[in-house]
């Protein structure tokens, strides 16, 4: 065993571009495996975190379908047409149910923004001081909350996105109504709570903006907030029956709403980044494939290029197990070394990217490459296999 280990060792012509292709193939595999799995890990933290932030006592009553992305569905929601409408009178039964604490609606439309120059059709929100109270996203970074119809607050992006650099007390027009800007909110970076790039407007002055677009004292979604001690997925359950009543659904299957509660969105959220896995696992084991398959070819073409000193080894009197073990023994060096440098890349890159965070999933690597050990010998056994069987007098007459 030791002098096929250091006969293995010896026979690898590290110069070689075909052995080079090969480590090159492994390593490869190997990154993308510890990049893509590392940064799917990072995006399912990053989303929990996001998810954590709403709290686990708040529940959003909104009119889609719960088969449409909440991500998706939250950012196109002023696009989409709703067979069912909520008003102030379903909030005030909502009240009266147990675990109940508040609730309120809110009004979401677009409007034309004007900012000095610049035009944008962007969300507006029209909530109260009871949804401002709710959502522990929201952190006044500059300014105040309005106290007046004519006050707007504004996400956390708004100046970059219109490429201002807008300040408290600028004048601005939403459907060429003019509004004074009394508060700039903190960027908050939660794509769930969908806060940055809106504009927020006192309630009765987003039914004055939008009178044509909803009925007297209809809302767009309802926020409610759990009581203490009540449990927020059955209280979401008997929010559910009461709609369910109030809007006489008869199809459960196609309610026209969904109640989002903590739970629904953790599954959301598991989902996404579960399909995110599942996709970058498939490009990493693609990667690995063709790096088993590299390494067996580069030993099956040493095997050619070597057959005369394969010859000699056996004149000498190496047995068809020492050949059988020189080979496989190569092939796990290709993929030590291949693997490792693979490994360490993958970290470098996702630790020194800067865009998602990296979670390296250590116990998946060492599967990962354990796994690809195994494919290897496989890979490597029919080639090894046809070098331990050469017969030496015909090896050493080989041209």
């Amino acid at each position: 065993m030791n002098f096929s280990l250091l006969f293995s060792f010896k026979s690898v012509d590290w110069k070689h571009k075909r052995t080079q292709l090969t480590l090159l193939a492994i390593a490869v595999g190997m990154l993308s495996l510890v990049l893509l799995t590392g940064l799917a890990n990072g995006l399912n933290k990053d989303i929990s975190e996001k998810t954590n932030l709403l709290g686990d006592d708040l529940i959003f009553v909104m009119p889609i379908q719960s088969s449409m992305n909440l991500m998706v569905a939250g950012h196109q929601a002023q696009f989409l047409s709703f067979t069912t409408h909520f008003y102030e009178s379903d909030i005030r039964k909502l009240l009266l149910l147990g675990g109940v604490k508040e609730a309120t609606g809110t009004i979401f439309s677009r409007a034309n923004v004007k900012i000095n120059d610049k035009e944008k059709n962007s969300a507006i929100a029209g909530i109260d001081k009871k949804y401002v109270l709710m959502i522990p996203s929201f952190e006044i970074e500059e300014g105040r909350w309005f106290k007046g119809k004519g006050e707007v607050v504004l996400g956390g992006r708004i100046s970059e996105d219109f490429d201002e650099n807008i300040r408290v007390g600028e004048p601005i027009k939403i459907n060429n109504k003019t509004f004074r800007v009394v508060g700039i909110l903190k960027e908050s970076g939660n794509a769930l709570a969908h806060i940055d790039d809106v504009f927020f407007i006192d309630k009765g002055a987003a039914r004055d903006l939008f009178s044509k677009e909803f009925e007297k004292n209809e809302v767009s979604a309802i926020s409610v907030k759990v009581a203490d001690g009540w449990d927020s997925d059955e209280v979401a359950q008997e929010v559910q029956k009461k709609l369910e009543e109030i809007k006489h659904v008869a199809n459960k299957k196609n309610k026209g709403f969904t109640v989002i509660s903590p739970k629904f969105i953790q599954e959301q959220s598991s989902q996404i980044t579960g399909a995110v896995l599942v996709f970058f696992l498939v490009v990493a084991a693609i990667s690995l494939l063709v790096g088993i398959i590299s390494v067996g070819n580069t030993l099956y073409m040493n095997v050619i290029d070597k057959t005369r000193e394969i010859g000699l080894l056996k004149a000498l009197g190496c047995k068809k197990k020492c050949v059988l073990q020189v080979y496989l023994i190569e092939a796990a060096i290709y993929v030590a070394v291949g693997g490792a440098i693979g490994a360490v890349a993958g970290y470098l890159l996702g630790k020194l990217q800067p865009f998602l965070t990296f979670i390296l999933d250590l116990r998946l690597t060492i599967g990962g490459f354990v796994v690809v050990l195994i494919l290897a010998m496989f890979a490597a056994y029919m080639p090894a296999k046809r070098a331990a069987n050469i017969s030496p007098t015909e090896a050493l007459h080989y041209e």
